[in-house]
């Protein structure tokens, strides 16, 4: 739910995307993966060390707890050009959004099934979707577990 409050205020919020994927199905799983990327739900990770590891010159004792920046990965300028900008026309490159490796979450895959279901069935049960005028405009908060509480809409 959070993942999918994300994907429809960065849809609404950029100029042209919501009628261009509308009319372009093929590039949800792209939309959903570059807003994965720039607003990930889970913006660090914490993890414990299980060796004593020296990484850019600080040793780091095993059994330590390291805060590893999700949100800052995943717009790092030297792995993501214009790493700052959402665009789902980027050239694919794995993120962070839902971990990585050993630690990646396998139901990622349904969860990206579920949202394309729910954007396909919204944009062919609610003719011409938008954000609601009258309602502000949804917000995506919080450090950990980001989303927007409401987006609220309107549609013909």
């Amino acid at each position: 739910t959070r993942t999918l409050s994300c994907i429809l205020t960065l849809m609404f919020e950029t100029p042209g995307l919501l009628d261009r994927v509308r009319n372009d199905r093929s590039l949800i799983p792209k939309l959903i993966d570059e807003a994965v990327r720039y607003e990930p739900i889970a913006t660090y990770k914490i993890r414990e060390t299980s060796k004593d590891v020296e990484f850019y010159g600080v040793k780091i004792p095993k059994g330590s707890f390291v805060q590893c920046m999700v949100v800052s990965a995943n717009r790092d300028e030297e792995v993501f050009e214009n790493g700052q900008v959402f665009d789902i026309d980027r050239k694919a490159r794995p993120s962070f959004g839902f971990g990585f490796g050993a630690h990646m979450c396998i139901g990622q895959f349904v969860a990206k099934m579920e949202i394309k279901c729910a954007l396909n069935a919204m944009f062919d049960l609610f003719p011409n979707l938008r954000l609601d005028p009258d309602k502000p405009a949804p917000r995506i908060e919080g450090a950990q577990l980001r989303g927007a509480s409401e987006v609220h809409v309107v549609w013909d």
